[in-house]
């Protein structure tokens, strides 16, 4: 199937409003297909165990933990700056060898927890070291204290620009939708954007009670109830919990496929089998 997606395959390149004549596509990802990210990641793999295989980067126990990686953005982990060097140098040898390149002006070094300098190089040139780095849509920092505190600002914002664009749909209190048709848009359109990678980071309680304040004003205003209104009037009268309840289910969620996966049970049986101090709870 891979191969059949080459068969006849051309583009054209558009310049001033003119086509150039239509040349043939042998190789590289279709952006925006399907399969693309998948295609990607058979490509990229082959990397992915190398640096598992020399153990470069972070473990979480005895589970490797150092490439997160989704298609093309890969984040490469570690505890330590010689270990990071080691592993961009890989990555830059695995790119010449397959004929691609690497740019080091879109990528950036973030160093957390630790006051010590060190400089990074690919292609022979220093990478910027920055305060804020982004990774699949999630802001992480190097001042606060679980690097991560602009997410939940940056997932309010996404959310309320969702909002107003289903304002015009009737996504408001007072002459608006039903009440229990605007909260199935919220469920389906505002949530998803509010809660996008909360699962995956670690969150204050002042983060938790900024992002409950948002929802909860968020439900009174669909049902045209004013801000002082009890708060367990807003989520009774909707049969709504609050929205860290979400975030707790989505965490467990994770939880879950990660404890379900056959490597990390795996592991764990090697574990158990090597001190008496692991069990393994069924």
């Amino acid at each position: 199937m891979l191969k059949a997606w080459y068969n006849e395959l051309v583009s054209q390149v558009k310049w001033s409003g003119g086509l150039s004549r239509p040349f043939p596509e042998k190789q590289g990802v279709r952006q925006g297909g399907v399969w693309s990210p998948t295609a990607y990641k058979i490509f990229i793999n082959p990397l992915l165990d190398l640096l598992q295989k020399n153990g470069l980067g972070c473990y979480i126990g005895s589970i490797y933990c150092g490439t997160p990686t989704v298609a093309d953005d890969i984040c490469l982990a570690s505890n330590c700056p010689y270990e990071l060097q080691a592993m961009l140098d890989l990555q830059e040898n695995y790119a010449l060898q397959e004929n691609y390149t690497l740019s080091e002006t879109k990528s950036t070094v973030l160093v957390t927890g630790n006051q010590d300098t060190h400089e990074f190089l690919l292609n022979g040139s220093l990478i910027q070291q920055s305060e804020t780095a982004t990774h699949l849509g999630i802001t992480r920092d190097s001042k606060s204290r679980f690097d991560s505190s602009t997410v939940v600002q940056e997932r309010i914002s996404t959310a309320r620009r969702a909002t107003y664009a289903m304002m015009g749909a009737g996504l408001h209190g007072i002459n608006g939708l039903n009440p229990c048709v605007s909260l199935h848009l919220i469920r389906i359109y505002i949530i998803p954007r509010l809660t996008y990678g909360l699962e995956a980071i670690r969150l204050a309680a002042k983060d938790l009670t900024t992002i409950n304040q948002y929802y909860k004003r968020l439900l009174k205003q669909i049902q045209h109830l004013p801000d002082k209104a009890a708060d367990s009037a807003c989520y009774l009268l909707l049969g709504e919990p609050p929205i860290k309840a979400e975030i707790h289910r989505r965490i467990l969620t994770t939880f879950g496929n990660i404890i379900r996966n056959f490597d990390f049970y795996r592991t764990s049986i090697s574990m158990a089998s090597t001190s008496n101090k692991i069990k393994i709870v069924k």
